[in-house]
């Protein structure tokens, strides 16, 4: 289902996810980060929406960013 992780559950800083992530950005990837945390709920994610404006800076222009929603309407549908 994805196949970047930005290892954000532990990050100690957004530089930290950024240098997890951006080494690994290819066209089509999906990056996985949290919104939540997975052991406890209300985890401060600030380093994660951080992470996130700067890759979404980074990566401006050089390509287009989707919802998984919009991604799945795009691919071409595999006969089961």
């Amino acid at each position: 289902m994805w196949n970047i992780t930005g290892y954000d559950w532990h990050a100690t800083s957004a530089e930290f996810i950024e240098q997890k992530v951006s080494p690994k950005v290819r066209g089509g990837d999906v990056v996985l980060l949290h919104d939540g945390g997975h052991k406890t709920f209300g985890a401060d994610r600030s380093k994660t929406v951080a992470a996130v404006d700067r890759l979404l800076a980074r990566y401006n222009g050089k390509y287009e960013f989707r919802t998984i929603p919009e991604m799945m309407k795009l691919s071409p549908r595999h006969p089961a």
